[in-house]
């Protein structure tokens, strides 16, 4: 158990009522509803909640409730080796919609928590439309995600992994009850650390704003993934074939979304914009100035009216299936395994947090830190160990923390000229952290590591929370091939379209300071597997303007993999900012920041994506 930050009363003036310092309670004014919920499988459009458990806590910790009740789902419990509970067990249990209006009481008013809270949220909320009866929290909070966000040093981000560290014990996993008690401890835990350390709850609420910007590429927006090949563009007089890409523009006597609903039910593929891969546009205008038009006609793409066009659509030929498996591919007889930096490093198992100064002595200063060993941070968590002072950086809002925790401090001349890190001394108990994990590797710029085997890694794109209101950050991701283009439009995800249709790819854009990129290598398409993840920022800021930009690549459990600060990047607007891919049977990650003085729009051109609109 971590002694120093378990709630305990604080001394002097300020009074402490509940189990929490009051300083808590004052710095985050939330009642809270911490939620768990167990489920018959893991859709919410298809399967049903089993088990429901609320308690709901003031802002300084006390318990003010606790309720639960088990569900008949009405269907097959599912995983009964998982959770428990069988047929026998939920027999004469009431429906969701006769507890739907207690549930939504229990949350009124509150921020709902849960430990990858966005499944329990999604799962209720699917539960109480199906009621009538929607949920009524002021928001939402992810204990998996303060986690992460305090950098805490666990295992992993898994419930169990997080509640070891905190010294939680978990007497039944998966019961809604047990799981409900243990993830109320992390939070309070959770909530006293991040305290300590003045972190902004990543609270995400109903009234956030979209996370679309001005300089979003047009028309790229979601759409049903197609499962034949795309034969290409459609020859004069020849039949229409499943696969084919079909646009639409100008006005229509059926409806856009009738036409493109009877084209997709029969295998084509409706896309928003014309491109070199687009097999037919349908217009009622043929000397239409539109700029797909125009597109059609220097593309020969083959350009039909509406009543042509649904003409065609009763005879559509068979297409070829997509393959919905990967082809088997070589393995490297022997994956090198990422091996973290040598122990007698002088900045071995150290993070450093670099405050004040002019962009471009940061950045150096950054990449020196690097060079010893060390691993570099952007925002203040619980894992920092020692800070470096530049210019005004006592201005800096977080200095007074620094002050507090007792961080080490290291003098930027040693760092800049030195081989080792004179009157520094390692951590110790009492600070922030005692040590921090050294199995992650770091890479600098341009760096390249092998991945262990897994079925799915998350990415984390964090910047400084600070700037989160002033700089608006767009995260992004596209599917390539070895050429770093697109097959299609789709395999472009961005904050209108962030899933891509495979399921190999989704992005998390919830909160404004970090973006997770969630990949899937197993399901990307035949002859594409290559992710390439950029940012841009909106309106007239750049990346010089926002800083460096940490990357974490996790396992399936939350353990980190890959660590990575981006910042050479000045008055570039968009940031090419990692690469994983397929080498020989290997997965690797590149840390690239590669940077570009032009818009989202643009960089999206240059990997293929049509941005074109009428």
């Amino acid at each position: 158990m971590h002694a120093d930050l378990v709630p305990r009363p604080v001394q002097g003036d300020v009074k402490n009522d509940g189990p929490l310092p009051s300083a808590v309670a004052e710095r985050y004014r939330h009642g809270y509803a911490v939620v768990d919920v167990e489920t018959s499988g893991l859709s919410p459009a298809r399967d049903r909640v089993l088990q429901v458990s609320v308690m709901q806590l003031s802002p300084g910790g006390d318990l003010e409730g606790a309720w639960s009740q088990t569900l008949d789902p009405g269907c097959d419990p599912g995983p009964v080796h998982i959770h428990g509970l069988t047929r026998e067990r939920l027999a004469g249990s009431p429906r969701y919609e006769d507890i739907a209006a207690q549930v939504s009481d229990l949350v009124r008013g509150r921020v709902f928590v849960a430990h990858n809270a966005s499944f329990d949220w999604r799962f209720l909320e699917a539960e109480s439309h199906r009621a009538h009866q929607p949920l009524t929290a002021t928001g939402r909070l992810c204990t998996m995600s303060l986690s992460r966000r305090l950098d805490i040093g666990s295992a992993g981000l898994s419930l169990a992994s997080v509640a070891a560290y905190w010294g939680v014990q978990q007497n039944r996993a998966h019961d809604a009850v047990d799981d409900t008690r243990v993830t109320t401890e992390i939070l309070r835990h959770s909530l006293v650390a991040a305290a300590r350390l003045d972190l902004t709850l990543p609270v995400v609420t109903a009234s956030s704003p979209s996370r679309g910007r001005r300089n979003r590429p047009p028309e790229a927006t979601r759409r049903q993934a197609c499962p034949w090949v795309n034969p290409g563009r459609r020859a004069e007089g020849a039949p229409l074939v499943q696969g084919m890409t079909v646009v639409f523009t100008g006005p229509t006597r059926q409806s856009r979304d009738d036409l493109a609903r009877s084209a997709t039910t029969r295998g084509l593929d409706v896309m928003g914009s014309v491109s070199g891969r687009t097999s037919v546009l349908v217009t009622n205008d043929r000397r239409s100035g539109s700029t797909k038009a125009d597109a059609a006609r220097a593309n020969g793409t083959s350009i039909l009216s509406e009543d042509e066009f649904t003409a065609l659509l009763g005879r559509v030929s068979p297409g070829t299936p997509r393959s919905t498996t990967p082809p088997t591919r070589p393995r490297a007889a022997a994956p090198r395994t990422a091996v973290p930096a040598p122990t007698d490093d002088p900045l071995h198992g150290r993070r450093v947090l670099i405050l004040g100064g002019p962009h471009e002595r940061a950045v150096d200063l950054r990449a020196r830190i690097i060079d010893l060993g060390g691993q570099v941070a952007v925002n203040l968590s619980a894992s920092v160990t020692d800070v470096v002072e530049l210019a005004d950086a006592r201005l800096d809002r977080r200095w007074s923390r620094v002050t507090a925790l007792g961080l080490g401090q290291l003098d930027p001349h040693d760092l800049a000229r030195s081989t080792s890190v004179p009157g520094s001394a390692p951590p110790t108990a009492g600070t922030a952290s005692a040590s921090i994990p050294t199995s992650s590797v770091t890479l600098a710029r341009g760096a390249v590591v092998d991945l262990p085997d897994h079925d799915r890694w998350q990415l984390s794109v964090r910047w400084d929370e600070r700037l989160g209101d002033r700089c608006a950050v767009d995260v992004v991701a596209f599917v390539v091939d070895e050429t770093e283009q697109v097959g299609d439009d789709s395999d472009f995800c961005f904050f209108n379209s962030p899933a891509h249709p495979s399921g190999a790819l989704d992005l998390v854009l919830e909160t404004r300071d970090e973006a997770l990129v969630e990949i899937r290598p197993g399901l990307l398409p035949h002859g594409q597997h290559r992710v390439i993840v950029a940012a841009s920022i909106d309106g007239a800021g750049t990346f010089g303007d926002l800083g460096p930009i940490e990357l974490v690549l996790r396992d399936p459990d939350g353990a980190p993999l890959v660590r990575s600060v981006i910042d050479a990047a000045s008055i570039e607007s968009t940031l090419v900012l990692a690469a994983i891919y397929d080498r020989g049977g290997t997965w690797r990650i590149r840390a690239v920041g590669q940077g570009f003085e032009t818009d989202l729009a643009a960089l999206a051109a240059r990997h293929g994506v049509d941005v074109s609109q009428d």
